[in-house]
């Protein structure tokens, strides 16, 4: 009974690892997506010199 326990334990933190990797790749993703629209220019955001 003990040892079921553990191992329906042991398999629910397995599925919430996975689902924490991918909620870190979709923000990573998101991140770069972020960066690299901010490091793009716009028509307003020339400098004029």
């Amino acid at each position: 009974m003990l040892a079921d326990q553990f191992s329906q334990r042991a398999d629910a933190d397995a599925v919430h690892a996975a689902q924490f990797q991918s909620q870190v790749q979709n923000i990573q993703q998101l991140a770069q997506s972020a960066h690299d629209l901010g490091s793009k220019p716009t028509p307003n955001s020339r400098a004029t010199v």
